[in-house]
């Protein structure tokens, strides 16, 4: 009677075993996100460099925690890059999850000492259906100087998200791809200390080919070059450090082509301008075509690009004026660095040309501002001139007479309708 008892006591034993073994490989499977896990293609469980499939099946488990192999876990970091092999080709990471891989962040080591490129992360669809997708607060960090590391997949969350670029290599984000969140997204660049691990003393390229969905970008050091005129979308840009450059790309000359096509609301949304307006409430722009006035009392209307233009090596800048309705009062091109940056307010109307009162008084002293004048009013002097800090009338640059009438190049007064006023502009930059 004792010996069934002892087999029946080992065959539960067994049981139980076999169910432990289970839950503890099922544990090493579904391990928690969050941990910083190593690109290792090679599988040495170590970390290797080379091309890979970057998705979350088991059967891509290229990547190694703790010195065994791992699968990616949404939510991770990536470290890539073990720094023991020259390469010489950009080795290749492949995004093929549907819906792509979500980041907690992303490390980019330095390769070894022979190495000539850095590593290229592509979207397996080439459609934008396998994206990085990035949690809020993560850090994209490239330490890899010994070539440019390039990104060909959007970078996207259904939410609000925050991203900050470190480190000191060259990071491009290639021409197809966006950060296309149809949540908030800010883009921070660096801190303003030279402190790791968030200090950024490399170059960003932007080279999206699309608007980017940024609501504000931040750049605190580092170099950020913008591939066009569209690389940060309609929101602001802060620059705290670094600096910030528009590459031949952006616009032939240094100057930027038109105004975005057509705004969506009286303040210029969906385009890269800021518009501020007193009385007038129409859409500003249309097809790519600025409205300043409607020809009623008392208004104005100011519109500042969001990116600040770096300005010390010169620029170029044209536009054509045509008056609508004969009348007052004119028009002003504005250089400012007011703390509000685009969302400064317009100056006076009349004969403030919108710019009375832009400078240090209207914002603490802190700011500055120049402003090339045109009074096309019959009322006041015509002319142009020169003014600082949102002083009007200003210094006198030209008079086309002895009235200061200000004349068209058919030798008309410019202040009848529809008669148009070509203006260039040039900045031959700083001493």
């Amino acid at each position: 009677m004792g010996q069934p008892r002892i087999v029946a006591r080992f065959s539960h034993f067994a049981v139980s075993s076999a169910i432990l073994v289970c839950l503890i490989v099922f544990a090493c499977a579904r391990r928690s996100s969050g941990q910083t896990i190593v690109w290792d293609p090679s599988k040495n469980t170590l970390g290797s460099d080379g091309s890979g499939n970057w998705d979350t099946t088991t059967g891509n488990s290229i990547w190694a925690s703790g010195g065994a192999d791992s699968i990616w876990v949404n939510g991770d970091v990536a470290a890539i890059g073990d720094g023991t092999v020259n390469v010489t080709t950009s080795p290749i990471i492949t995004l093929d999850a549907a819906g792509g891989v979500t980041v907690g962040g992303i490390t980019f080591n330095a390769l070894g000492s022979g190495s000539t490129v850095g590593y290229t992360i592509n979207d397996g669809s080439g459609t934008g259906a396998d994206p990085l997708v990035v949690n809020s607060g993560s850090v994209i960090a490239d330490n890899n100087t010994r070539g440019v590391t390039t990104i060909n997949a959007n970078l996207t969350n259904s939410a609000a998200f925050g991203m900050t670029i470190a480190g000191s290599g060259n990071l491009t984000f290639g021409g197809n791809v966006g950060i296309v969140n149809s949540g908030a997204a800010a883009l921070t660049i660096g801190n303003t200390s030279n402190v790791s691990p968030l200090f950024f003393s490399g170059t960003l390229s932007i080279n999206s080919a699309t608007a980017n969905h940024l609501s504000a970008t931040t750049i605190n050091s580092g170099t950020v070059v913008a591939g066009n005129t569209t690389a940060f979308g309609a929101g602001p840009v802060t620059i705290n450090g670094g600096s910030l450059r528009l590459n031949a790309a952006t616009a032939a000359g240094g100057t930027i082509s038109g105004f975005g096509g057509t705004s969506s609301s009286a303040t210029g949304a969906g385009t890269p301008w800021t518009v501020s307006n007193t009385v007038i409430t129409s859409n500003p722009i249309n097809s790519n075509v600025m409205t300043l006035t409607d020809g009623a009392n008392g208004e104005a209307r100011a519109a500042y690009y969001n990116t600040p233009i770096a300005y010390a090596g010169g620029f170029t800048a044209s536009f054509q004026y045509t008056p609508v309705t004969t009348g007052a009062d004119g028009f002003t091109f504005v250089l400012q660095n007011d703390p509000r940056g685009a969302g400064a307010p317009v100056g006076a109307t009349g004969g403030g040309l919108g710019y009375s009162g832009i400078g240090p008084a209207a914002a603490g002293g802190a700011s500055g501002s120049v402003a090339i004048l045109f009074n096309i009013f019959n009322g006041n002097d015509r002319g142009t001139g020169l003014a600082m800090n949102g002083g009007v009338p200003g210094v006198n640059l030209v008079t086309t007479n002895a009235t200061n009438n200000l004349y068209t190049n058919n030798g008309a007064s410019n202040n009848t309708a529809a008669q148009q006023l070509f203006v260039p502009v040039a900045f031959l930059g700083a001493n």
